[in-house]
């Protein structure tokens, strides 16, 4: 629809196809000649449909052989109606308030993008009259709806190297298609849907997913960022290979366990059956020279590669002494704390390494004042 509101001769809308003819660099032209008064000529581009609320409008305008300037599009409008009723919405293409306005081509283009307040279904363009020097003609390229991204239940995911997981759009509209991007906003063909499940995951990414409306109109993209758990690391045990008296039990520990993973402990490499669950593991009395095996779980259920722990039946392993040597000052005290791999085992302290009898029993030996180097 096209037109000129008050009088002006020689004003007109000419070649109105061109403004919808799917060519980008073709145009109509609407043309106001200086000296009416009062006088507008308007082209209006019809969607076909009722917008949805934040749906885009873009439009471009171009002058051939003129540049154009915010001041010299001062006298040039666009603003949006519904059922043929304005919206009262019309804003001056300077106004880059209300409006985005980006020059192309050597500044002989603009593009302009706003986001309409109302719901509409149509943008019209208006040239207005002005004094000597305002903008006598401008060409109206095309008009696009551009609609407004879609909503997604999360848009930033945690999920579990090597598992898939779903990604879903809130409240989706009925008799629109939803299609999915990968990382690199590949359209992921086949998987269209208001649900979208990854491959397995490898490391942290993303997806896009756009609403396409049932006259084929695209929106714009929304991004769901993924972040992976990594795969549970293979428990290190601070004694993996244990020797100790027949008839006894035998403690072994994850080295440095890490906050939120489960250590599960086996009889076997492939048993399925849990003996217990925790860092610290003790095992029953043991009779015989044999093996236990721990793995991580992490807060996903995938589990690492199990470690083994071997106990040898024979002579008790030698304690571990923490600190292995301590500095302190004259007429202090010293604390030393002793452990045994063999579980009930009783520590005793010497004062040489040839005494036959103990100056302590029990692991936390806390030795009076001392006047000098001192050995235990």
């Amino acid at each position: 629809t096209n037109g000129v509101n008050g009088v002006a001769l020689l004003s007109g809308v000419f070649n109105s196809g061109l403004a919808i003819d799917n060519d980008t660099q073709t145009a109509s032209s609407l043309v106001m000649p200086v000296g009416a008064l009062g006088a507008s000529v308007y082209q209006r581009l019809n969607f076909g449909s009722v917008s949805r609320l934040g749906d885009t409008v873009k439009v471009l305008v171009s002058s051939p052989g003129k540049l154009l300037s915010l001041s010299l599009l001062g006298n040039a409008e666009l603003s949006t109606l519904n059922a043929g009723t304005s919206n009262n919405d019309a804003r001056a293409l300077s106004n880059t308030t209300l409006l985005n306005l980006q020059l192309l081509s050597g500044d002989t283009q603009a593009l302009i993008t706003f986001v309409p307040t109302a719901t509409f279904d149509a943008v019209e363009l208006k040239l207005n009259s002005g004094l000597l020097g305002a903008l006598t003609s401008i060409n109206f390229n095309y008009a696009q709806r551009i609609l407004v991204a879609p909503t997604v239940v999360a848009a930033n995911v945690t999920a579990c190297v090597g598992q898939t997981t779903q990604l879903e759009v809130s409240n989706p509209t009925a008799g629109f298609t939803y299609r999915w991007y990968d990382a690199t906003g590949t359209y992921l063909a086949g998987k269209d849907g208001v649900t979208f499940t990854t491959p397995a995951l490898t490391a942290d990414t993303k997806f896009y997913v756009a609403a396409v409306s049932p006259s084929g109109c695209v929106s714009y993209k929304t991004v769901v960022n993924i972040t992976t758990n990594p795969a549970p690391v293979t428990p290190v045990l601070l004694a993996p290979n244990v020797n100790t008296c027949a008839n006894t039990a035998v403690t072994f520990q994850v080295k440095d366990p890490i906050a939120g993973t489960t250590y599960n402990w086996y009889d076997s490499a492939t048993s399925t059956t849990i003996l217990f669950t925790g860092a610290t593991f003790n095992t029953p009395t043991v009779t015989a020279s044999t093996s236990y095996f721990v793995e991580a779980v992490n807060s996903c259920g995938s589990s690492s590669t199990r470690t083994e722990g071997k106990i040898n039946i024979g002579s008790i392993d030698i304690p571990v002494v923490t600190p292995p040597a301590t500095t302190i000052s004259q007429g202090a005290v010293a604390v030393l704390t002793a452990t045994s791999s063999t579980a009930g085992a009783t520590i005793n302290w010497y004062d040489s390494e040839t005494a036959t009898i103990p100056i302590f029993v029990g692991p936390t030996f806390t030795r009076p004042q001392l006047s000098g180097t001192t050995t235990y």
